[in-house]
């Protein structure tokens, strides 16, 4: 579990090397629901969203910028 912006994560990739920052997936209904900001996403995701308690099928990947990705 991780936690972004106070958003719990079940499903999220840690960064492992210099070349990708951590990511997750989210669907759109998360996305409008927490505001996250266009910034953060990848129109290209797919799978189901990585917010906790969500199973709806994802829209986006989602770029947690390097430190902001929590481990709970």
């Amino acid at each position: 579990m991780h936690m972004f912006k106070g958003i719990i994560f079940d499903d999220a990739t840690p960064k492992e090397n210099d070349d990708y920052n951590a990511w997750s997936q989210i669907c759109q209904g998360c996305k409008d629901k927490h505001n996250i900001s266009i910034d953060y996403l990848d129109n290209n995701g797919s799978g189901i969203c990585g917010v906790e308690g969500c199973n709806n099928e994802s829209g986006y990947y989602i770029d947690f910028p390097e430190g902001e990705l929590k481990e709970l």
